[in-house]
């Protein structure tokens, strides 16, 4: 396991933010963001069953 400096890890995400858009990484980024939506949108929705909660009622 290798322990980075936080300044390293730091210094990478800025360069990887202002980067990201150049003119030289336009198409590897927007081929990633590309399919990251397309996992997105591949992950079925979860179904969501509401339940009442059960009320003991007396009867006269």
């Amino acid at each position: 396991m290798t322990i980075t400096p936080f300044k390293y890890v730091l210094l990478l995400t800025f360069l990887e933010e202002f980067t990201k858009y150049s003119p030289m990484r336009r198409a590897e980024t927007e081929r990633i963001m590309r399919r990251m939506r397309e996992w997105w949108i591949s992950i079925p929705a979860a179904p969501v069953v509401l339940e009442r909660a059960q009320e003991d009622k007396k009867k006269k």
